[in-house]
């Protein structure tokens, strides 16, 4: 499943104080915007060094380090003049639906986990003193991950339904 995060990179760099960062400081914010520790930092860092590369290729970050040190980005008054204009209504509806859609993914990941953490704790647990006791609290998490699911769905709803009531 790919997952869109080039939006949820911007929100991270974009805010006042971040500066003078690294690839790995911006995953560790991206993995804290999402609230998720079901992805290897190993492959958002990766991903956030191609993003970070981009930017800094588009001349919106520069690269400070030195020999044999992680590239550690600054931004350009280009970048601060892009971060200004992200601030339009357009670009914060496109980034709300890209962060739903972004969470919809990772619960979706996350109820997969739990159907199979359910099979094969049932299939080899079952017979065990607390089996009953962790199949109603993987129950309940997957239904706490199904209702944000909703959740997420009603808002987009929302959104699409009103974006096409102005566009009438």
């Amino acid at each position: 499943m790919e997952l869109y995060i080039d939006s949820s990179f911007d929100i991270v760099i974009s805010q006042g104080l971040v500066d003078n960062f690294t690839a790995r400081e911006i995953s560790i914010g991206l993995c804290c915007l999402i609230k998720s520790e079901h992805y290897d930092l190993t492959d958002i860092q990766k991903r956030a060094s191609e993003y970070l590369e981009k930017l800094t290729d588009n001349g919106l970050l520069e690269s400070i380090s030195e020999n044999n040190q992680p590239n550690v980005y600054k931004k350009t008054n280009e970048f601060h003049k892009r971060a200004e204009s992200l601030e339009s209504a357009d670009i914060l509806k496109a980034l709300f639906i890209r962060d739903c859609q972004l969470r919809r993914a990772i619960c979706d990941c996350q109820m997969s986990e739990y159907r199979s953490v359910m099979r094969l704790h049932t299939k080899y647990f079952s017979d065990t003193d607390d089996f009953q006791e962790v199949c109603t609290l993987l129950e309940e998490r997957y239904n706490s991950i199904n209702d944000e699911i909703e959740i997420i769905e009603q808002l987009l709803s929302i959104y699409y339904n009103e974006r096409s009531s102005v566009l009438e």
